[in-house]
């Protein structure tokens, strides 16, 4: 029984790959929207700033620098995961439902040990912990990974 998804789109996750809609989906959250090549310009200028200057000034523009580097290349490689388009599929046991604060997404579930959270607006029927559940897992993208979809197993 499918508890978060639809049924296209779990065939689709079923061959390995996101499907379009569910791309959709993550392509809207706030990070994804964010260009990367001006953070990563940006930051390439205030290192070479931040260089030339051998001050505290200069250690704080390249300190600055480096992390707008990083949050770029971070949003590029995003970027690129999602076009790929691979899904992971794991079979586990679901231990504990947190909500989210943050909108975009329903919940932060544990499943076997391993956190991850479900895309907001998939599906309403409720998850019941201990029952093992099929998840389609798009990883790399956030921090815990993203449920795009879940079935009982």
């Amino acid at each position: 029984m499918i508890v978060r998804g639809n049924p296209d789109d779990l065939q689709i996750n079923r061959g390995g790959h996101v499907s379009p809609n569910q791309n959709a989906l993550i392509g809207r959250l706030t990070p994804f929207r964010l260009p990367a090549l001006p953070s990563i310009l940006v930051g390439v200028l205030l290192v070479v700033y931040g260089l030339t200057r051998r001050d505290s000034a200069g250690w704080f523009v390249l300190a600055l620098g480096v992390v707008l580097l990083a949050s770029g290349w971070s949003r590029h490689r995003q970027r690129t995961i999602l076009q790929v388009g691979a899904v992971h599929s794991f079979i586990g046991v679901l231990e504990r439902i947190r909500p989210s604060p943050l909108g975009m997404f329903e919940a932060e579930l544990t499943l076997d040990g391993r956190s991850y959270v479900v895309l907001a607006n998939l599906g309403s029927d409720p998850l019941n912990i201990g029952t093992r559940y099929r998840s389609f897992v798009v990883r790399d993208v956030a921090r815990m990974g993203i449920i795009v979809g879940m079935e009982e197993a």
